[in-house]
């Protein structure tokens, strides 16, 4: 997608040009970040297809913290930025990521699992519940 493709699309097309395609390249993810419409954004917080690059980079930039939140939860997100939220928040697919991309031990996971279920839910962010488990080393 160039800019001028990009420019001569309406928000609603944007957004469902994110959805159904999204930014393959560093040049298209320019464009979705300099994007300021809402719509759009939330497009790329919610799709587990962006890349750990633009996730980050739209995190950074995000001035809504509840956009900064669903982009915190993507199980694409980086792996501090999955830390950085309570465990109750996030989904089972962002849980199921981080276990993998982080590769827990089958006691871990479980740990993990429990936590998510338990009632009253885990408020801890998911970094330091899992420092207390000694599944993460405090260098990340």
């Amino acid at each position: 997608m160039t800019p001028d493709e990009y420019a001569r699309l309406d928000a609603d097309e944007r957004a469902c040009w994110v959805r159904l395609t999204g930014p393959a390249t560093a040049d298209e993810e320019q464009l979705v970040l300099d994007d300021t419409h809402m719509t759009v954004r939330a497009e790329v917080a919610n799709n587990h297809r962006s890349s750990e690059r633009l996730l980050r980079a739209m995190y950074d930039r995000e001035p809504d913290p509840v956009l900064r939140e669903v982009i915190a939860t993507n199980p694409a997100a980086p792996l501090d930025l999955l830390e950085s939220v309570a465990v109750s928040r996030h989904i089972g697919a962002s849980l199921v990521a981080y276990s993998r991309r982080a590769n827990l031990s089958e006691t871990q996971q479980r740990a993990l699992g429990a936590a998510a279920g338990r009632r009253p839910r885990e408020q801890r962010a998911l970094g330091e519940f899992m420092r207390s488990l000694g599944a993460v080393d405090d260098e990340r």
